[in-house]
Parts: structure tokens; C-alpha cells; sequence
């Protein structure tokens, strides 16, 4: 640019269309110039441009990729079938096994002390396992042996239900009866050789497990002179009738084997 001006300019200066003309050259070399450098910048910036679309399109490439194995990976895991259980495999039946302790025991180890007479079996005083046995028939209930002890020997209300019947008898001395429920039905559980002055009053209310008397001594007038034991019996019905014995064994329908209230 300072050669130009040299050329076109003097010490004494110059005519003044020389000097337009310089100044116009000069303009467009700027012009030129300017355009030229502006063609360079716009052209680094396309080119930068360029390169960070580029870029993002391969990370976006690469993010759709991934998210598509993604969800192919879930799809694939959605639509797979559950295994098929095998016949070892298959769950058993949830059905739950009705309780087999419905009603509480009379007294204690119930079962396991009736090793003399069972519900149902007829006996004689020449037939009984009972030494001096005055009774013959069919035996309308249990009889839960305690010979071997002369302590009181607590007993259980069944279930819930109201005392019916307390007094004494013959055969028995002091007997019980417990008016209670059983499959819908009412029924009566007869407590027999049962200290009378330990029972509740007639119509009290008790409920299941509760002390409701103890046993009789033995051979004495709380048990009519026998052995230190429970006659246990179940009436099918609320018909009292407090026999020990029948004589025929269809009389026994009146009757249900106490033990299957248990089983």
C-alpha cells in the first residue's frame, strides 16, 4: 500500500483527478481485501459447523443404537413365555386341613387315660375290666381312668355353652351337663363322678377351656362309691337323659362317640 502511494503521490503533491483515482483504487484493494478475508472466516466457520453436526450425528447414532438394543433387550424379555411348571414342580393344594383341637378336652391327657371302657362296648359284671363292676349294657361314653392319683383332678368346659343340669345320681354321685354347640346343632356333654359343691350354678354361662368342677373321690358318696375316674358322654340332641349304659345298641344313636369330636 505504501508503494502505491508512492507512485501515485509527489512532493509538491498532485492533480486532483490523480488523487481520485488513487483513493479509488485504494478503496477496492480494501474492498477486495476485506471480502477475501470474510470468504476465509465464513469458510472455517462452515467448516466447524461441518464437523460438530458430524459429531453429533454419530452420537446420536450411537445413543439410538443403544437404545434400541435396550429395547429389543426388554422387548425380548417382556414377550419370553414364563417356564412351564413340570409335574414335580406344581404347587400343592393351599387347602388347610380342618383343626383337629375344635373342642378343648374334658380333662387332662383325655385320651391317653381311657385304656378301661370305650364308647360303644357292652359290658357285664362277669365282661367288665373293673373289678366289682355292677353295670350291664352298652356304654353310652368314655371313662378317663385316675386310680392311680387321690389329688383333685380338674375339668374343662368343652367349648362355650351354659351349665344345665348339676346334681347327684345314682351311679354317679355328682353329674354335669353342658349344653354347647356342634356342627350348627346344639348338643350336651355329660360330665359324670364330678365333685358336686365345684360345678357352676345351672344356667351359667362358661366358656371353652374354662374349670368347670373337679373330680369326685374316689369311692366315696362324690362318686356313688366308684373309682376315681370320668364318665365323659356327648348327647346327640339337648334331650337330657344322663344313662351310663343302654340295653339295646340302637339306643346308642342317642349318643356320639366323644372321641370323634377330637379326631
Amino acid at each position: 500500500m505504501a508503494a502505491l502511494r508512492q507512485a501515485i503521490c509527489y512532493d509538491g503533491g498532485m492533480d486532483s483527478n490523480y488523487r481520485i483515482l488513487g483513493l479509488g483504487l485504494v478503496a477496492v484493494v480494501v474492498l477486495i481485501g476485506g471480502g477475501i478475508l470474510y470468504w476465509v472466516l465464513s469458510q472455517r466457520s462452515v467448516d466447524q459447523a461441518t464437523q460438530n453436526v458430524a459429531s453429533n450425528s454419530t452420537a446420536s447414532t450411537s445413543s439410538s443404537s443403544a437404545g434400541a438394543t435396550n429395547s429389543a433387550t426388554i422387548n425380548t424379555a417382556a414377550n419370553t413365555a414364563p417356564p412351564t411348571l413340570t409335574s414335580e414342580a406344581t404347587p400343592t393344594s393351599t387347602t388347610i386341613a380342618p383343626a383337629t383341637n375344635a373342642f378343648e378336652p374334658p380333662i387332662a391327657e383325655f385320651t391317653q387315660r381311657i385304656t378301661k371302657k370305650g364308647f360303644g362296648a357292652y359290658f357285664t359284671p362277669q365282661t367288665s375290666p373293673i373289678p366289682g363292676d355292677r353295670f350291664t349294657g352298652y356304654h353310652t361314653g368314655v371313662d378317663v381312668e385316675y386310680t392311680d392319683t387321690t389329688a383333685d383332678v380338674r375339668i374343662y368346659a368343652i367349648a362355650d355353652g351354659h351349665i344345665v343340669t348339676a346334681r347327684t345320681a345314682s351311679g354317679y354321685g355328682g353329674v354335669m351337663l353342658l349344653k354347647f354347640t356342634y356342627n350348627g346343632t346344639e348338643h350336651l356333654a355329660l360330665y359324670g363322678h364330678v365333685r358336686l359343691s365345684s360345678i357352676p350354678p345351672i344356667n351359667t354361662f362358661v366358656s371353652r377351656g374354662q374349670q368347670i368342677g373337679v373330680l369326685g373321690t374316689g369311692d366315696t358318696t362324690e362318686t356313688d362309691g366308684e373309682r376315681h375316674h370320668l364318665h365323659f358322654g356327648i348327647l346327640a340332641g339337648t334331650k337330657q337323659d344322663i344313662r351310663g349304659y343302654v340295653q339295646n345298641k340302637t339306643d346308642l344313636s342317642g349318643w356320639i362317640d366323644p372321641l370323634s369330636l377330637y379326631q
